[in-house]
């Protein structure tokens, strides 16, 4: 969650270079999450299989349902609300990036519109001539109607 928050504050002063150096630091730590989550999940499917079950979901709700000390079952129960609860903040945090990040990306496609003006309107040399409607002018008059 700090990371994300300190990514929060890199994109809003626009730290690039900082930016870069957390996103680093953040693909490790996803990995060691990923890490994390198969161990964990061999440790469940052991205790399912010490328990001589094969339930069709390997969830939370469904391991609860095995677990008989109430004080294991009450542990689990609020590590798992904590952790919700923490996904959910993490969540919002990077909705919050990913927008920031987009308006970010606009502005910066906005500014470069305005430096760079539409090339379809600008017409130089013999180009020009091609595309540029010649202007009507009567064959019997000047260019310039005037009387003398």
């Amino acid at each position: 969650m700090q990371l994300s928050k300190q990514k929060t504050e890199l994109i809003k002063r626009s730290k690039s270079e900082e930016l870069v150096k957390l996103l680093v630091k953040e693909k490790q730590l996803i990995q060691h999450v990923e890490q994390t989550e198969t161990k964990r999940e061999a440790i469940v499917d052991r205790f399912f299989a010490e328990l001589g079950v094969q339930p069709k979901e390997k969830t939370v709700t469904e391991l609860l349902t095995y677990i008989e000390h109430g004080e294991q079952k009450q542990a689990l129960e609020q590590s798992v609300t904590k952790l919700i609860e923490k996904i959910v903040l993490l969540r919002e945090q990077e909705d919050l990036n990913n927008r920031l990040l987009q308006q970010s990306m606009q502005f910066v496609q906005l500014t470069l519109d305005m430096l760079q003006p539409d090339s379809r309107n600008i017409h130089y040399g013999e180009h020009a001539k091609t595309k540029q409607k010649p202007q009507q002018v009567p064959s019997n008059r000047s260019v310039f109607d005037s009387k003398v």
